[in-house]
Order: C-alpha cells, then sequence, then structure tokens
C-alpha cells in the first residue's frame, strides 16, 4: 500500500500564551518579541506575483481558486494571483510549459506530458475522481462500451482520450473499428449527429443538453476499471527548485481555498455569475449548482483531504498510458509528484530561545511545546489512518499491504468480503498462506515467486490468477503486487491489488467462441461470403471466396485491403453498382454470368448491407454457384411444359372433335337421305355455326399466346355485357338465373371489344361449370376511384378512376389451395379432355394487355367472385375514319381478271379455286412456293394477283414469293393468308405495314371482297 501524500498546515502557538500566564518574567520577554515583531511587519514584504492558468472558461470547476483570491489567502501568503481563464486555443499544459504561467490546472494529462518528457510537478489532486465521461444521446442507444463500435468519437486529445483508449482495450474492443475526431467544444455536433458520442464532463454538458430539451445518455470509464484523477494543479520542476517557499505558499492557499468553496458553494456561484463572460455563454445558476453538487463525489472531501495524491495510484496510471500504447516506455515517478519541504521560519522561535535560555523558564515551555507536538501528531496520524481507511474500503478493488517478508499487514473490506474472512483472522499470516491463495500451491508459488523477486530489487509483478470467493465461485483476478522503499531503497512494505476480471474474460471468451463459429460457418458455407467497410476495404472472407477471385485471375486478399486491388478489373467493375446499391441499405440478390477456368458459371448473390446504429457501415455478400441447380429448374419447366402442352392437346382436340362431329354429321347427311330445302338450309346453318365456334376457339388460342391482334377502340362495356346477355342464356343453359347488374353511367373503356367478349364468356363458361345443379350467375359492372392499388396491380397502374365488372356465381367455390395458382397457364381441375387450362389465363392475359388486372374471391362451397378492372376511359375517343370496301351485293357478281392461288393445303385450294372461277376469275394452282415461281415463267405476263399461304414447304415462303414476284412484275397485287394474326410477321420485320393478310378461317364472301378491293375496275353486273 503507498503511504499517503499529506499536506502540512499551519499550528497556533497556544503553548506559549499558556507559559506567558505563569511567568511574568517570560510574559515581558514574549511582549518584547511581539513588539519586535510588530516593528518589523510595519515594513511589508512586497507581495510576489503569481500566475495560474485555469483549464477552461470560469465556471464552478476552478471555485477553490476563486474563494482563495476572495478571502484573501493569496495575500496572506504573500501572494498576488493572476487567475487566466482557459479555452480551446489556450492550454494550460502548453502555457506553463511554455513559461507563460506560473501554475496551472489540467487532468492526468500531467503525467502523460511528464512521460514524453516534460518537467512538470503535479502538486495536488484536486478531483480524487475522473470527471469524464463518454456522453450521446439517449435515443442512439449508446450505454455500454461495445455500443460504441463503428461510431464516431470527438475526443480532445489532451483531455479524456487516453481514459477513452483505456476503456476501449481493457474491453477489449477493436479500436480500428472506432473513429476518432477532433474536438469542436459544440454540443451541436452531438445534436445534429455529425458525431456519436463525445467526451465531456460529467458535472456540465449533460445539463447542458437537457437544458435544450434533449436527454443524454453517457458511459462512464470508472464502471470499467479505469480509475483516473481528475483535476489537477500543477507546476514545473524549475519553479519548484528555484522558490519552493512560494510553490508552498501558493498551494497551501489554494486547498484552504477549495476547503472554503465545498463549504460554501452558494457564495462562490453568486461570484461566478459575476464575472466577465459567464452569463454570455449561457451559464445559468441552475448550470452552476449542478455543477457544484456532481462535484462533491468527484472530490470526496468528506473522506480525504483536498489535494490528497497516492503515489501508487498514479504508478498505475502511468502503467494504463503503457498498456494502451499511449506511451511504449516504463517510467519513474521520482521528482514527479510535488513534495512539500518542511521550510517554517524558525528565526523568530530561535530568538526566544536565546532569550529564554539567559533566564532559564523557558526549559519548561519547551517541555510543554513539545507534549503538545507530539498529541498533534498523533491525532494527524489517527486521521490519516482512518482517511486511508476510508479510501481503502471505497474502492471495488481487492487491496491489501504486506511487510518486508511478505506477512500480511492490512486488507480492505473488499478482500476480506470476497474471501469471507476478518482482518484478525488474517493479520500476520504469510500471505501466501491466507484463505485467498491456499487453494493451489501453483497459485501459492507464483505469489512467493513475485515477493522474492520484490525483496532481491524488483518495483513489482503481475499476472493473472484464479481465486475462488466466500460461496466458492472462480474469479479470475488480474493481480498486481509493488514494492513501497524508503529513501535509501530498503524494502518496507509491499503494496498488493487485485482487479476482478471474471466477466471481461467472459466476455472475450464468449466473443472467442462466436468468431471460431462464425469462421467455422463460413469456411463450411457452401458459396463464397466476404463483407467490407463503406471504403470497399475487406472486413471478412472465407476460403472459398479466396479461391474463387484466384481462379477469376485475382490476387490473394488480405483483411483491410480494398476491393479493387484484388478482384480483376472487369469482375469488379461488374460488381460494383451492386455494391454501391447495399451500401444505399438496399438488400437484394443478383445472378451472374462468370468464365470460371473457361467455363461459363451462373452464380446467385446476395446483397445485405451491416447496420449499427440505424446507419450502414458496410455490406456482407454471400454467392453461390448455381448453374447445375438452373439446369436442373430448366430441365424441370421443360418437362412441365411437355405436360401442359399434352394437357391443352388433349383439350383442344376435345373442342376440335365435336366442332368436326357437326360438320362432318351435317355434310354427310346429304350423301344419305335427300335432304329437303328447309334441312338443307338447317344443315348448312349448323355447318357455318360449328366453323364459326373453331374460329372463336382459334382466336383463344392466338389470345392466350398473345398472337391475337388488339384493335382498341372506345367501347362500354355496360353494351358489350348486354349484348351478349341473350346469347349467354342460351350457352349456359336453362338451370342457371342470369343477372345482370350494370352501373347507371356508361362504363367506358379503350378496349378489344372482340377480347372484352372473350373475358366475359370465358367468365360465363367457367361459372357454368362450377354449377352444375343450377344456381344463379350475376354480372355487374361499377365505377370506382383507386387511391391506392392492390399488390395485384401491374407496375405500369396508376392510382384513379376504373371500371370493375364483376362475374359471380353461387356454385362449389375454389378450394384455398387453388387460388394461388387459378390463372397459371394450363392449371385446370376438370379430367383429362374436358378442358384446356387457358380459359382464366386468357381472361388474365387481356386484363393485363388492356392496363388492367384480375382478382378473385372464394371459398369451397361458397361460390366465387371474379373481378376485372379496367381504367375509365373519361372521354370517348374517336374511331378512326378507315375506307371501307363494300362486300359485293350479291357473291353472283363475277370478274374476269387472272389470279394465282399458291396453297400447299389441297382441300383449302381446292375450295379458293371453285368460289373464284364461279366468279369469272381464271385461276391457276400451285402447291408450293418453288412450283409458283416454276409456273410463272409460263403464265406470269398474265396474271393480276396472287394469293399466297404464309408458310409452305419447299423452303420459299409466302412472303419470299411475292418479294421475287413483284421484283419480275411490280404491279401485280397480293393478298397473303394464314392462321396466324399479321403482327406475327411484322413483328418479325417479314411483312410491311400495308401488306394484305386474310386470316384463317375466312369465307367467300371475305375473300372476294379482299379480290375485288384490289381490282375494283374487274367487275362486270352478269349473274352466275
Amino acid at each position: 500500500m503507498d503511504l499517503p501524500i499529506t499536506l502540512p498546515r499551519k499550528r497556533g502557538n497556544s503553548s506559549l500564551n499558556l507559559i506567558a500566564h505563569r511567568s511574568v518574567f517570560i510574559g515581558l520577554i514574549l511582549a518584547f518579541l511581539i513588539l519586535n515583531g510588530r516593528a518589523q511587519a510595519a515594513t511589508p514584504a512586497p507581495l510576489k506575483k503569481v500566475s495560474i492558468q485555469l483549464k477552461w472558461h470560469h465556471q464552478f470547476q476552478f471555485a477553490g481558486y476563486y474563494a482563495a483570491q476572495l478571502q484573501g489567502y493569496y495575500r496572506e501568503a504573500g501572494l498576488e494571483v493572476d487567475l487566466r481563464e482557459g479555452s480551446p486555443l489556450r492550454r494550460s499544459l502548453e502555457t506553463v510549459e511554455s513559461g507563460n504561467a506560473d501554475f496551472g490546472v489540467t487532468d492526468c494529462d500531467v503525467l502523460l506530458a511528464r512521460m514524453r518528457g516534460s518537467p512538470v510537478v503535479v502538486c495536488a489532486a484536486i478531483f480524487q475522481h475522473s470527471p469524464y465521461i463518454m456522453m450521446s444521446l439517449a435515443e442512439r442507444n449508446i450505454t455500454k462500451p461495445s455500443d460504441l463500435v463503428g461510431k464516431r468519437l470527438m475526443v480532445a486529445t489532451d483531455q479524456g482520450e487516453a481514459e477513452v483508449r483505456a476503456m476501449i482495450q481493457r474491453e477489449g474492443l477493436p479500436p480500428d473499428r472506432i473513429t476518432f475526431i477532433p474536438h469542436t467544444w459544440n454540443n451541436q455536433d452531438l445534436i445534429e449527429g455529425r458525431v456519436d458520442a463525445i467526451s465531456a464532463y460529467s458535472t456540465v454538458e449533460p445539463t447542458q443538453l437537457r437544458q435544450r430539451g434533449v436527454q443524454p445518455s453517457y458511459i462512464r470509464f470508472s464502471d470499467y476499471g479505469v480509475d483516473f484523477y481528475g483535476d489537477t494543479l500543477f507546476t514545473t520542476e524549475g519553479l519548484v527548485k528555484r522558490d519552493p517557499a512560494l510553490v508552498r505558499a501558493f498551494v497551501e492557499a489554494s486547498l484552504k481555498g477549495w476547503d472554503y468553496a465545498m463549504k460554501h458553494p452558494d457564495e462562490l456561484i453568486e461570484h461566478i455569475l459575476q464575472m466577465p463572460g459567464v452569463r454570455q455563454r449561457g451559464i445559468q445558476r441552475e448550470n452552476l449548482e449542478v455543477e457544484a453538487r456532481e462535484m462533491v463525489p468527484l472530490i470526496q472531501a468528506d473522506l480525504v483531504e483536498v489535494g490528497h495524491m497516492n503515489a501508487g495510484r498514479w504508478d498505475r496510471i502511468a502503467q494504463t498510458f503503457i498498456e494502451t500504447q499511449v506511451v511504449k516506455e516504463s517510467f519513474n515517478l521520482q521528482g514527479f509528484i510535488w513534495t512539500p519541504e518542511n521550510s517554517t521560519d524558525l528565526k523568530p522561535l530561535l530568538w526566544s530561545i536565546v532569550i529564554l535560555s539567559v533566564i532559564g523558564g523557558l526549559a519548561t515551555l519547551w517541555t510543554l511545546q513539545l507534549r503538545h507536538q507530539v498529541e498533534l501528531r498523533t491525532q494527524e496520524v489517527r486521521e490519516g489512518q482512518r482517511k486511508l481507511s476510508a479510501i481503502l474500503d471505497n474502492t471495488f478493488q481487492l487491496q491489501g499491504l504486506l511487510d518486508a517478508e511478505g506477512r500480511l499487514v492490512e486488507a480492505n473490506s473488499t478482500a476480506r468480503s470476497f474471501a469471507g474472512v476478518e482482518i484478525n483472522e488474517v493479520v500476520g499470516k504469510w500471505f501466501w498462506d491466507t484463505v485467498w491463495w491456499t487453494h493451489s500451491s501453483t497459485e501459492q508459488e507464483k505469489l512467493r515467486e513475485a515477493i522474492r523477486q520484490i525483496q532481491q530489487g524488483k518495483e513489482g509483478g503481475r499476472f493473472e490468477t484464479v481465486h475462488p470467493d466466500r460461496s466458492g465461485n472462480l474469479h479470475t483476478i488480474d493481480f498486481s503486487i509493488r514494492a513501497v522503499r524508503l529513501e535509501d531503497q530498503s524494502l518496507l512494505y509491499m503494496m498488493v491489488e487485485g482487479y476482478d476480471i471474471t466477466d471481461r474474460k467472459g466476455a472475450e471468451n464468449a466473443r472467442r467462441i462466436s468468431e471460431a463459429n462464425l469462421l467455422a460457418l463460413m469456411e463450411n458455407s457452401s458459396g463464397s461470403i466476404w463483407s467490407m467497410d463503406r471504403e470497399m476495404r475487406y472486413l471478412t472472407f472465407n476460403s472459398r471466396y479466396l479461391d474463387h477471385i484466384l481462379a477469376l485471375g485475382g490476387l490473394k486478399a488480405e483483411l483491410g485491403q480494398l476491393l479493387p486491388e484484388v478482384e480483376p478489373k472487369e469482375h469488379f467493375a461488374e460488381w460494383r453498382p451492386y455494391y454501391e446499391r447495399a451500401l444505399k441499405g438496399e438488400r437484394f440478390k443478383a445472378t451472374f454470368n462468370e468464365d470460371v477456368r473457361g467455363k461459363t458459371r451462373v452464380f446467385q448473390a446476395s446483397f445485405n448491407p451491416i447496420r449499427h446504429g440505424g446507419e450502414v457501415t458496410g455490406v456482407c455478400v454471400f454467392s453461390d454457384d448455381v448453374t447445375d441447380q438452373k439446369q436442373l429448374e430448366d430441365q424441370l419447366r421443360q418437362s412441365q411444359k411437355m405436360d401442359a402442352i399434352g394437357q391443352l392437346a388433349g383439350g383442344v382436340a376435345h373442342d376440335f372433335n365435336n366442332l368436326l362431329t357437326v360438320i362432318q354429321a351435317n355434310a354427310s347427311l346429304a350423301k344419305i337421305v335427300k335432304l329437303s330445302p328447309e334441312m338443307t338450309t338447317r344443315a348448312f346453318s349448323e355447318i357455318l355455326d360449328a366453323a364459326n365456334r373453331a374460329g372463336t376457339l382459334t382466336r383463344q388460342l392466338l389470345t392466350f399466346s398473345r398472337q391475337q391482334p388488339v384493335n382498341k377502340t372506345s367501347l362500354n362495356l355496360n353494351q358489350i355485357v348486354s349484348d351478349m346477355n341473350r346469347m349467354l342464356q342460351r350457352l349456359i343453359g336453362e338451370h342457371i338465373l342470369v343477372n345482370l347488374r350494370l352501373s347507371s353511367t356508361p362504363a367506358l373503356v379503350l378496349a378489344d371489344a372482340s377480347m372484352m367478349e372473350q373475358i366475359v364468356l370465358n367468365l360465363a363458361v367457367n361459372a357454368r361449370d362450377a354449377m352444375p345443379q343450377g344456381g344463379t350467375l350475376t354480372l355487374t359492372t361499377r365505377q370506382l376511384l383507386l387511391k391506392q392499388l392492390p399488390r395485384e396491380a401491374p407496375s405500369q397502374a396508376l392510382p384513379g378512376h376504373y371500371i370493375c365488372l364483376e362475374v359471380r356465381d353461387t356454385g362449389t367455390g375454389i378450394p384455398e389451395e387453388h387460388l394461388q395458382r387459378i390463372f397459371e397457364p394450363f392449371f385446370t381441375t376438370k379430367a383429362i379432355g374436358q378442358g384446356t387450362g387457358i380459359g382464366l389465363a386468357t381472361v388474365f392475359g387481356i386484363a393485363q394487355q388492356h392496363g388492367g388486372w384480375v382478382t378473385v374471391e372464394s371459398q369451397w362451397g361458397a361460390g366465387a367472385a371474379f373481378q376485372v378492372f379496367l381504367p375509365l376511359l373519361s372521354i370517348p375517343e374517336q374511331p378512326s375514319i378507315q375506307e371501307e370496301t363494300a362486300l359485293p351485293s350479291s357473291l353472283g357478281t363475277r370478274g374476269t381478271a387472272t389470279l394465282l392461288i399458291v396453297e400447299d393445303e389441297g382441300t383449302v385450294r381446292t375450295i379458293v379455286k371453285h368460289v373464284l372461277t364461279a366468279h369469272g376469275y381464271k385461276v391457276h394452282e400451285a402447291t408450293s412456293g418453288q412450283e409458283a415461281l416454276t409456273l410463272w415463267e409460263e403464265i406470269g405476263p398474265e396474271v393480276d394477283l396472287v394469293l399466297t399461304d404464309m408458310i409452305m414447304p419447299g423452303g420459299v415462303s409466302g412472303h419470299q414469293l411475292a418479294a421475287q414476284l413483284q421484283t419480275l412484275k411490280p404491279e401485280v397485287k397480293i393478298i397473303y393468308t394464314s392462321g396466324y394474326s399479321a403482327e406475327t410477321f411484322r413483328r418479325d420485320s417479314v411483312l410491311p405495314e400495308d401488306a394484305i393478310l386474310l386470316r384463317k378461317p375466312y369465307t367467300a364472301a371475305q375473300l372476294l371482297a379482299e379480290v375485288h378491293r384490289l381490282i375494283p375496275g374487274d367487275l362486270d353486273a352478269t349473274q352466275a
């Protein structure tokens, strides 16, 4: 245990007065001496000028110096003191070191300056505990050291930075993950978020934030084992050597001022408020009152004498500086701590002794005075012991004192409570035989070796050890032992100290386990994992990432290295935009194709922002090779496609077989029996009706495949539904009741009429199939204002007015597991051959083509409701004016032109030839494009029009044929025919925009109309 350094107090001469009453003669002599002293005081010595540089602006933090000046303590000591206000530009250490001030106020940085070679001397520690804290805002949830990782800290290099770094190291935090920013001394930087936390005084800044309506939070360094002195009074070696009496006088007067200030805070607060610049800085009485209250537990004037210092504690602070690498060399306290010399002026006493020795009565006086001095010294020793016990018993560390041989002299209450022993049970025992060490012979030997080394001249030792507490629980202790030597360097005591680091060790072990688990997880991952900070420097990566980058032609990565220095240039250029997206806070996935050792591989990467305190501090990327998975998906997709095509083929074949049955039955009837005119008419009507239904089916297939052209016009959806009502009644049967609930205002939309009819038809048929036993089908239209669009709406849709067509049935409903797939192509719950599975998919596709969407509501056994949303057309569009060619008034209208028919399907070619020749046209036939070119050499000059199929065998398509024939004869007319729409070929740049395409199936009237339109002058009025 280090011996306390106690500053002496002045003492009175009461014993002299007692003796004066006993001897008149002695009294006369004393009166003579007093008169002589007064005569000398009549010419007072001039006051010595002294300057002290304060640490900061005027506030209660320096109240003791103001009190010493106000109460005249400095003047009584023969000093005229200049108190200089501090500021960020006027640092006390720099001012005193440069000789511009005699004394200064700083903190433990005075030790740091000494360790770096500055000849400064610490005179007194005013604050027994540092007021420095790391302050943040409560809303940021920074309440413990680990919360500082990834944050920006504003710290002054000469005020508190050493304590911050010591705490960071003790907690095992990565210092490279914490950003230190120079202090601006402006709380606004913290409030506005330019920094996350600032070093501050617990006595000042928290109150300033509360006055602005901001709730602070803070971390006390002492809570984490970093307990430094606070404000200290210091000077230089030069002044101590040059005028030790001045140093002593100034220190004693200052400490006397601190005693007064802490007992009369209100008086000092009033004085500070009158000092220049205080109120102008916004300092109010409340600020100073809070500051004065907060300083009481920091100064601890009720426990120790103001200014008390402990050499051992300064040594531990120095060791902390070395451990945190603030300085790198060991340090000797010799000359750093000011020790007052006994410089009492004995001249008056000597004169008295000389005079009284003549008389002889002074012998008695001297005896009494010595007795009084012994009593005073005894009281001082007892008081010092009480203060020392108060210091030892109010620390959280285990402390004790050994004699030079190793026996226990003292142990503080923390150490006794830890082991559950009383002081009389352990005092006088060999320290290694006490309850703290007997649990382990190995630990006992380590202690004995440390004691032997100190006895042989070493200054101290330190090691980690494990001790059981009173309950038997093991604690990890950071144990240290230091020598306390006399001036001749002989060993007097050994100070032992233990700091319980169990929690810290547990946290370190937990962190190591967590890091090991994370490393194992990364290394056993099937893909590459890497992370980076905002500057794109590596934070982590696994071996698969290293191998992948090397395989791409990159370099071997190192932690902290920039990504563009490692990844191949082309690779980084492709990935950089995705890194930057993630650094903006977006979480997403992306797919990349990369050439790995000559083979193209597919990689899927997941980009995940790393956040600390709500801010993005980096990015973590997970990338996996999904090439094999993609291939399996493609195979599955192809298999599903083939299944769907088979299902579609079955459904289409079923529908076409029904139609062909109608056509064949009616056509063959004429061969079996002689039909009456009425029967003939009815048979042909049924054939035409079946053909029309077949055409509708093909149009539905084309619509589903997006091959059907969209002819959008302004139309009233109400009219479409009304016109289809009668047809729907026949279609769905008499067992189902059809209700129409149409909006009172026109339901105007910009749409293709045939496609709208297709929607109504498909939904009605779907409803019919859901009501095999009958029910009600309700078709409703209404106008809606949608301010927010549902998730089913396409991305290009905008809020606004919409028309809703609802088709509701009272059928069986749709099972919940089918609702998610109801609009999938080829999905059907009907038996094979009874449905194509494209009806609802066609409705879905038509709605999307018109900027709308479809929703469905259903419960099993409670019917279903399909709702089609289409944008409302507020202003009807006028239909474009097109030149219309009237159909011939009679199929008997005749022509005389020559036509070439090129068609590979014989039955189609025969009926087309029959229609044309029956109406006066001369017709030539060819079965392919190549045959037509050969025939053209003979008939080319006489041909006026060519009717050609688009797709034919033989290698020459209809378009290629037409192009060659028009080269030979530019004026020849061309009509194309195909089962596909013109848009199919125009999209592929095969047909020009003005080409005429007669889409199959077509009627004789449609064929003659197109021919007559191209050859209008080739008509006569002759009837067939």
